[in-house]
């Protein structure tokens, strides 16, 4: 079913043959990413009119300007951390990782823009669990998996009492899947280094959110695909 509705996302894509609909999670499937890494910008290529509304398709694209204060971003340590990892540069890795881990306060990231928006984001403790996977940090693992699982409902933001905020976007759902299942462990270093990072805060949990909650990312998928089928 799933692969299925990638064919047909991939095919979506395909009729704008000009973009590579670029981001920095392309890293994830081996396609190389501009390192130092470089601004991207969301320019619009089409619009489509369905009923009285119109939709526009918007692609991303890389820009000459370097993105100079990444670091402050959790997310784009955690990218780094797998850039390296698929170089073989595994202790340039296991740095990038414990720079983004620094920002973790033990509900969440409270990186640059947690700063703007007053809330944790889902997908970049999906990202750290993605991480702390292939590099070995056994106790992050529990650590982000717990998180993972107390927020409710599954959500793309939310709450330092882990109420999900808003709905589930599909960067969320497809980080948190690929997260969650055994490909972190492509990037494994040969013979992974069992240490820790600094101890966490305690985590403040306010119980187990029912796993049965992840199927909200097939409902968010399908959603998108009936309106891709809009415009073929």
């Amino acid at each position: 079913m799933l692969g299925s509705i990638a064919d047909k996302i991939d095919l979506f894509i395909a009729k704008y043959p000009s973009y590579n609909f670029y981001d920095y999670y392309q890293i994830i499937r081996l396609r190389d990413i501009p390192y130092p890494f470089r601004l991207v910008k969301n320019i619009q290529i089409d619009s489509k009119t369905i009923g009285a509304r119109t939709i526009a398709i918007y692609a991303t694209i890389v820009t000459d300007q370097l993105f100079s204060d990444y670091k402050e971003y959790a997310n784009m340590d955690f990218i780094e951390s797998i850039y390296w990892a698929s170089k073989g540069a595994y202790e340039s890795s296991r740095n990038s990782y414990l720079v983004g881990r620094g920002l973790f306060d033990g509900k969440g990231f409270a990186d640059k823009a947690f700063a703007v928006m007053g809330k944790y984001e889902t997908y970049k403790i999906a990202l750290a669990l993605y991480v702390s996977k292939f590099l070995n940090y056994a106790s992050d693992v529990e650590v982000f998996k717990t998180i993972l699982n107390s927020i409710s409902p599954f959500a793309t933001l939310y709450t330092e009492t882990f109420n999900g905020v808003g709905d589930l976007n599909a960067e969320t759902a497809a980080l948190t899947i690929l997260a969650l299942s055994d490909d972190p462990y492509r990037f494994s270093p040969p013979s992974p280094a069992i240490s820790s990072p600094p101890s966490a805060p305690e985590i403040a949990t306010i119980g187990v959110a029912a796993i049965i909650e992840m199927l909200l990312i097939y409902l968010v998928i399908k959603r998108y695909l009936s309106t891709i089928e809009k415009y073929r």
